[in-house]
């Protein structure tokens, strides 16, 4: 019976750390089955899902880890969760003027709704306004129409533009 768990990765970026991680996978009879990374100023952060046809193959990936240690990169296997099929996929995207607290007030707004963000991307541009890029899952029990409305007064209260979309 095919498992499923999480290899996340992070370290100093140079060429081909995704070449040895896949490599050392596949040496193991593991599948990657999806992927993020991100590059933050030279730091790196990976995550990957891994599918192994047993439970021996993720046992070789764990037994493996200190060897990838060796080349830099620190790494952790974790059980995949289970995908929740009572929620539903947004997106939220919002910009304005850079300020102090943005995220951490959308975030909260979303965690007092039980809305989980998925992915997350931000920036601030070089003439000081910010971009927010927020895939979300909303279950199922939270009404969007109420979610919606939220957003759009807290969006208002901090003189930002938000848009929340079916993904």
């Amino acid at each position: 019976m095919p498992t499923d768990v999480v290899l996340t990765a992070s370290g100093e970026d140079r060429p081909g750390i995704l070449d040895e991680l896949s490599q050392f996978i596949l040496e193991c009879g593991g599948n990657i089955t999806d992927s993020r990374s991100v590059n933050l100023r030279g730091q790196f952060a990976l995550l990957l899902l891994i599918r192994g046809d047993d439970d021996t193959i993720i046992n070789r990936i764990r037994d493996g880890l200190a060897t990838i240690a060796h080349h830099g990169i620190v790494a952790q296997l974790q059980p995949a969760a289970n995908s929740n099929a009572s929620s539903f996929p947004y997106l939220f995207t919002a910009t304005g003027k850079d300020q102090a607290g943005v995220l951490h007030r959308i975030s909260h707004l979303l965690k007092a709704l039980s809305v989980n963000i998925e992915s997350i991307k931000t920036r601030v541009t070089e003439d000081a306004s910010f971009e927010i890029r927020l895939s979300l899952t909303v279950p199922r029990e939270t009404p969007v129409t109420m979610l919606r409305e939220y957003l759009t007064f807290l969006c208002n209260e901090l003189k930002i533009t938000g848009n929340l979309s079916e993904a």
